[in-house]
C-alpha cells in the first residue's frame, strides 16, 4: 500500500522568503510611522503585505516588476471597495498570498521544476487562504506588542519596526503553501526529505535520479495493463514488494 506523505519542498527557499518578509515588514512599519508623522496615515495592514510582495518578488527583471506592481495594486484594491474592515484586510492579504506563490513559480521557472513539484491552483488558493488568516492573526499580535512596547516607553522608531516585522513574519509564513506537496510514493518522500542535507554534485545526481525515477513511474502508468506487470503501476511498489518477499 502506498504511503501518502505531506512534504515541504526546498526548505531553504522558504526560510529565505520568511526572512525577507520579516525585513520588509519592519521597513514598512518604519515607513508607516514616517507617513503618519507627515499626515498621510496609510494602513499598516496594507503597507506590510505590499512590502512583503515587493521584497519577495523573484524571477527575471520583468517578473519582479510585474509582481511588484500587482503587489501594490491588488492589495490596495479591497480598500477601495467599501467592505467591512476585517474583510478588507482578508482580501488584501489573500492577494498577497497568491502573489507569493506566483513568485515561487517565477523563481523556479516553468521548466525548472523537479518532476511535478510545482505550484498549482490548489497552492494559489491555499496561499491566499493562509495569508488572509495569518494576517488577521498577525494584526492582533502586532497590536498587543505595540501596546506593550508603548507601556515600556520604547522609542517610536523601534516600536514601529517591531510591529511591522511581526506582521511581515505572519504574511511571509503563508509562502509555505508554495512548498507543500503530497507524495504518494515512500521512495520519493524519503529522497525529498534527504535532499536538503546533500550538497554539491551528490545533490545534483540525487535530484537527477529522483527525476528519472518519477519519469519511469509516469511512463509505466501509461502502458496498457498486462499480466506480467501485475498490479505494480509504479516502480516503488514493485521494489517494496520484492523487498518484502526477500524478508
Amino acid at each position: 500500500m502506498n504511503a501518502t506523505l505531506l512534504q515541504l519542498h526546498h526548505r531553504e527557499a522558504f526560510e529565505q522568503t520568511v526572512t525577507r518578509a520579516l525585513t520588509a515588514g519592519a521597513g514598512a512599519g518604519v515607513l508607516h510611522l514616517a507617513l503618519t508623522r507627515v499626515g498621510l496615515p496609510l494602513p499598516l495592514v496594507w503597507l506590510v503585505p505590499a512590502a512583503v510582495v515587493l521584497g519577495c518578488a523573484r524571477g527575471d527583471k520583468w517578473d519582479r516588476v510585474l509582481l511588484g506592481g500587482l503587489g501594490v495594486l491588488l492589495t490596495a484594491l479591497p480598500y477601495a471597495l467599501g467592505m467591512a474592515p476585517g474583510w478588507t484586510v482578508a482580501f488584501s492579504a489573500a492577494a498577497a498570498g497568491a502573489l507569493l506563490v506566483r513568485s515561487r513559480l517565477s523563481e523556479r521557472g516553468e521548466n525548472g521544476q523537479v518532476a511535478e513539484a510545482r505550484p498549482t491552483l490548489f497552492h494559489f488558493g491555499l496561499g491566499a487562504a493562509l495569508c488572509a488568516g495569518l494576517t488577521l492573526s498577525g494584526m492582533e499580535v502586532s497590536r498587543v506588542f505595540s501596546a506593550r512596547l508603548a507601556d515600556l516607553a520604547t522609542p517610536a522608531l523601534l516600536g514601529a519596526g517591531v510591529a511591522g516585522g511581526i506582521l511581515g513574519l505572519f504574511v511571509g509564513l503563508s509562502a509555505v503553501a508554495a512548498h507543500l506537496a503530497l507524495s504518494a510514493d515512500p521512495v520519493e518522500a524519503r529522497v525529498e526529505a534527504l535532499l536538503p542535507q546533500l550538497a554539491g554534485d551528490f545533490r545534483a545526481l540525487t535530484e537527477r535520479a529522483l527525476n528519472l525515477y518519477r519519469q519511469c513511474g509516469q511512463s509505466l502508468a501509461m502502458l496498457p495493463r498486462e499480466p506480467a506487470r501485475g498490479t505494480g503501476a509504479h516502480p516503488g511498489e514493485d521494489d517494496a514488494r520484492r523487498r518484502g518477499a526477500r524478508v
